[in-house]
């Protein structure tokens, strides 16, 4: 008796202690409605080490009344939130020509190029202790026409970030001599961007 009463008793403990060690943070979400709406944030363990890149993809949140939901960058327009005194806005945008939407990081917003980024896991990348580094993608956005487009480092020859750049950009002649005076690596991307809106 005493053992079978053991059982349900240490679940009950370990379900109860999960739950109280789920961490969340103070913050919002604009629903499809463009309503801005107070809630708390489920952090995911660790994050800021390597556990992040899921808020790129989906998010948990706690409304006013106590309700858990998740949520994907279909469903929402966008959140943001304050931990360890870090301020994290993610919003939902297009990142490719097949209308797959992720959370996003603005990183500049401007007249003529909105630049935003988000992390993924690059399983190409995985050394023998089973940790990938994560593959930083540029999405910018053409910010009168609201068309996006993902710029990876690219896997071959004809596809190349440089290559990605000019296909997007290859009407508008300024763009382009830009792109060819300021990047000279993947990472010169931003500098672009700040050049093309001043």
């Amino acid at each position: 008796m005493k053992r079978a009463l053991f059982f349900p008793v240490l679940f009950f403990l370990f379900s109860f202690s999960s739950n109280a060690s789920d961490e969340y943070a103070s913050g919002y979400f604009i629903n499809k409605n463009n309503d801005t709406l107070l809630c708390k944030i489920l952090i995911p363990k660790d994050f800021g080490k390597f556990n992040g890149l899921t808020l790129f993809s989906k998010v948990t949140i706690l409304d006013s009344a106590g309700n858990k939901k998740k949520y994907t960058s279909n469903d929402i327009n966008g959140y943001g939130f304050i931990y360890n005194s870090k301020t994290y806005i993610y919003v939902s945008k297009d990142v490719d020509d097949n209308g797959q939407m992720m959370f996003l990081w603005p990183v500049n917003l401007g007249k003529s190029v909105n630049e935003y980024c988000y992390y993924r896991s690059n399983s190409d990348d995985l050394d023998k202790s089973g940790m990938a580094e994560p593959d930083k993608i540029y999405v910018l956005e053409n910010a009168e026409t609201d068309e996006t487009v993902s710029i990876t480092r690219g896997g071959s020859l004809l596809n190349t970030y440089m290559q990605q750049l000019r296909r997007f950009f290859e009407s508008d002649k300024r763009l382009m001599k830009l792109i060819t005076q300021d990047i000279k690596s993947y990472n010169d991307i931003s500098r672009f961007v700040e050049d093309a809106n001043n």
